[in-house]
């Protein structure tokens, strides 16, 4: 899932801001599948564009939601994902497919930014069959994220909305990442906001997680 966590106690993927295959340089690394041991930024996307998949994106701005960063999809693996891309995206695959399926995962889009200081901003929208499923896919990465301490944070700005902050090192040095989670009807959000060190801060994440939530209305 694109909040949930991997075995090491990081958390995974796009939600963790843990970069391909784990490197804290956004631009390296392959494929591992927006939650490595954490949920990785590269999931691998679906090829197949649907009418469906199409309105979702349309959610997702066109512009860059921080100033000074370049639309990035290719280098970190954002487009379309169907289930079984947004499996992949956490590093216990099968677990995170059988979660989706049962909270009626239908299909997800995400998109992606990066700066020339290989600071990154994630976007993914992921479509349920129900209110009530994308409450519960909720209900499931905030657990998940808790149990693997990462730091929780306000976002009085987005109703229902939490935010997780993780710090994540590697021998590429330390990779800050907030994340923030909240649903719209039948849709779960997730925004990140990530820096190596810590350049980027809970009020980076607030202010586009306030930004898309208003796109969604």
């Amino acid at each position: 899932m694109a909040a949930a966590c991997g075995d090491d106690g990081e958390p995974s993927g796009a939600a963790a801001g843990r970069t391909p295959s784990g490197s804290a340089d956004p631009t390296e690394g392959d494929v591992e599948g927006s939650t490595a041991g954490t949920l990785d930024l590269e999931p691998a996307t679906t090829t197949t564009t649907t009418p469906e998949d199409r309105a979702l994106s349309e959610l997702l701005p066109e512009e860059p939601p921080l100033v000074g960063f370049d639309r990035a999809d290719d280098i970190l693996g954002a487009g379309p994902l169907d289930l079984d891309a947004a499996a992949a995206a956490e590093a216990d695959v099968a677990a995170e497919r059988e979660r989706l399926e049962a909270r009626g995962f239908r299909r997800g889009v995400s998109r992606a930014w990066i700066d020339p200081g290989e600071d990154v901003v994630y976007l993914a929208v992921y479509d349920f069959d129900d209110a009530e499923g994308a409450t519960r896919y909720l209900e499931d990465s905030g657990a998940t994220l808790e149990e693997r301490s990462a730091r929780r944070f306000d976002v009085p700005g987005v109703a229902g909305a939490t935010g997780y902050t993780t710090v994540e090192e590697s021998e590429q040095g330390t990779f800050t990442a907030h994340a923030v989670a909240f649903t719209s009807g039948e849709r779960w959000v997730l925004v990140l906001v990530g820096s190596p060190g810590s350049a980027r801060t809970e009020d980076d994440a607030r202010a586009v997680a306030a930004a898309q939530a208003a796109l969604l209305g």
